[in-house]
C-alpha cells in the first residue's frame, strides 16, 4: 500500500509494504497491526492497547464514532436545507422533511451554525 504524506515542510510518497527498518517503517508496520501486541512503538502501542483492548477505551471511542456519525448526518441535513431553500421550499416544510426545528434551518440558510451541535 503506498502512502502520500503531506507536511507544512515536505511531501513524500512511501510503500508501506516494505519494511525497511527504519522509523517510517516501523511506523507504517504499527498501523497495520491489528493488536497492540504486534506494535514496536511504545507510546503507540500503549494508547491503542487502551483505546482497542480496554473497556474504557472501547466504551471511548464507541461515544467519539457516535459523535462523528451524528455530525455527519447533521451535515448532510444542512446541505439537504441549502438544496431545498434554493429549490423555493419554505424554512417551516425544510425544517419539517429534515426533523429539525425551524431556527436550526434558518440558522443553516443564514450560514452562521456549525452542524456540530
Amino acid at each position: 500500500m503506498a502512502l502520500r504524506v503531506i507536511s507544512s515542510q515536505s511531501l513524500f510518497d512511501t510503500d508501506s509494504s516494505k519494511d525497511d527498518g527504519g522509523e517510517l517503517g516501523r511506523l507504517m508496520h504499527d498501523f497495520r497491526a491489528k493488536e497492540a501486541k504486534e506494535m514496536q512503538a511504545g507510546a503507540l502501542t500503549d494508547r491503542v492497547h487502551e483505546l482497542k483492548e480496554t473497556e474504557e477505551g472501547v466504551e471511548h471511542m464507541c461515544k467519539e464514532m457516535e459523535q462523528l456519525c451524528d455530525e455527519a448526518r447533521m451535515d448532510e441535513k444542512r446541505e439537504n436545507a441549502r438544496s431545498m431553500a434554493e429549490d423555493g421550499l419554505t424554512v417551516d416544510r425544510i425544517a419539517k422533511i429534515l426533523k429539525v426545528n425551524a431556527q436550526m434551518v434558518q440558522e443553516w440558510l443564514a450560514g452562521s451554525v456549525s452542524t456540530a451541535r
